[in-house]
């Protein structure tokens, strides 16, 4: 009966949250339950590789209940990932799930100032980075040779990704159209 009951929890907010569609595995009634993550037209991050802190997840923000700790599993390749569904000024409302196994981990509040960052799909184009969200008319920068590094993600605004980057020596600040992301550290969608 737990068991149910805690199925029927996590679906209720992974489905009240977001447009997920979720699948609940489960061989008998005393296994635990599987909710997996499928992908959708949320803007997807990842913690990245190089932070080697905690996540804290919260019930609600700024400081509410602290219902999980996250972290990468870098022994055994596993990166957390984030959908990004909600934020105010200092947190995101985020579905964490695993890289690997794509089971769900969290739902709830993180902090925006843990290191999420996000890959390019620029493999057969330039990429480019714009000045400001929706607006195509004004670039910040068009690489065709992919010299940008230390990228990570500092806000988003519907499905564009507002980042901070390195480019040739220099950190800068602009917005990824949802087309220039790649939220799959393992393949890097090439």
């Amino acid at each position: 009966m737990k068991v149910q009951i805690y199925f029927l929890i996590i679906l209720c907010t992974a489905v009240s949250c977001s447009n997920k569609t979720v699948y609940y595995e489960s061989n008998t009634v005393t296994e635990r339950s599987v909710v997996e993550h499928t992908y959708n037209d949320l803007p997807s991050v990842f913690l990245s590789p190089d932070f080697k802190g905690i996540v804290e997840v919260f019930d609600i923000p700024p400081y509410g209940k602290k219902v999980k700790e996250l972290k990468n599993n870098m022994e055994e390749g596993d990166i957390v990932m984030f959908d990004l569904l909600q934020k105010n000024d200092s947190m995101y409302y985020v579905l964490a799930y695993s890289g690997l196994t794509n089971e769900i981990l969290a739902t709830g509040w993180i902090h925006k100032k843990n290191k999420l960052s996000i890959c390019f799909l620029a493999y057969d184009r330039d990429l480019v980075i714009y000045r400001n969200v929706n607006d195509r008319s004004d670039t910040i920068l068009s690489d065709k040779e992919y010299l940008v590094t230390d990228v990570e993600v500092i806000d988003y605004e519907g499905e564009w990704l507002k980042i901070k980057f390195k480019y040739k020596g220099i950190f800068h600040v602009g917005w990824l159209p949802s087309e220039m992301q790649c939220a799959n550290p393992y393949t890097t969608c090439s």
